[in-house]
C-alpha cells in the first residue's frame, strides 16, 4: 500500500500509538502528517518515502503508572522498510477511516494510526478518554 500525504491527512486530529518490542509505548495527538519522498531508499522493498508526524502533544506509557506527558518531538519512519495495513475501525466505531498499522520489523516497531473519530484517546495530561459504547 503506497501512502500519500493527502490520504494520511485524514488522521490529523487523531492519534498514533508507537510500540517498540515491549521496551516503549507512546501515544500522541497528530498535529500534522506528511509523506516525504526519499530517493535514497530506491531499490528497497517498500515505498521510497519517509512518514513524518508532528504532534500537538505526546505521552509515554510507564508500567504501573500509565501514560505520562513526554517531550514533544516529531516522529519519522522509513516506509521503505515498513509494511502498511488497514486494520478496521474498531469494535465501537461506525464512521470515519480505518485504523492504519505501520510495522517495521527491522526496527522492531509498530505504529497504529487512529482517526479523529476513534472512541479512545490519550489526553494531554496522560489520562485515557473513552467515548460512547458500553464498556
Amino acid at each position: 500500500m503506497n501512502l500519500t500525504t493527502e490520504f494520511m491527512r485524514q488522521y490529523v486530529g487523531g492519534q498514533v500509538e508507537i510500540v517498540g518490542n515491549e521496551d516503549y509505548r507512546y501515544r500522541g495527538q497528530i498535529k500534522d502528517i506528511q509523506i516525504i519522498p526519499d530517493p535514497g531508499c530506491e531499490g528497497l522493498p517498500g515505498q521510497s518515502a519517509t512518514l513524518h508526524v508532528e504532534f500537538d502533544y505526546i505521552c509515554k506509557f510507564q508500567p504501573g503508572v500509565g501514560y505520562q506527558p513526554d517531550e514533544n518531538k516529531p516522529y519519522d519512519l522509513s516506509l521503505a522498510i515498513s509494511g502498511v495495513n488497514e486494520i478496521g475501525r474498531g469494535p465501537h466505531v461506525d464512521k470515519g477511516p480505518s485504523r492504519l498499522a505501520v510495522n517495521c520489523s527491522i526496527v522492531g516497531e509498530m505504529s497504529v494510526f487512529y482517526p479523529p473519530e476513534h472512541d479512545r484517546r490519550v489526553l494531554e495530561n496522560g489520562m485515557m478518554e473513552i467515548l460512547g459504547g458500553d464498556f
